[in-house]
């Protein structure tokens, strides 16, 4: 049974009981960004991405716009 586990193995975690709490968050600052320079960068896919995005970005656009006149129509029938 573990209790408060992380997946980002900190350095010395022997010490960690003995190291004040500005000095573990650095600690775990300096070891994700470790980690995250180790990964491979996802770069094939990216135009992909952009293409999702913009039609995401559409459909929120027109979410958005709708809600907006939507609370318009109320905000005049309440005399706002």
């Amino acid at each position: 049974f573990s209790m408060g586990s992380s997946s980002i193995a900190l350095p010395g975690t022997a010490d960690c009981m003995d190291m004040s709490l500005e000095d573990l968050i650095k600690a775990r600052r300096n070891a994700i960004t470790e980690q995250k320079k180790q990964s491979p960068l996802k770069s094939n896919n990216n135009s992909q991405a952009k293409k999702n995005n913009k039609k995401v970005n559409a459909v929120q656009k027109s979410i958005g716009s709708n809600k907006a006149k939507r609370n318009a129509k109320t905000a005049a029938r309440r005399g706002l």
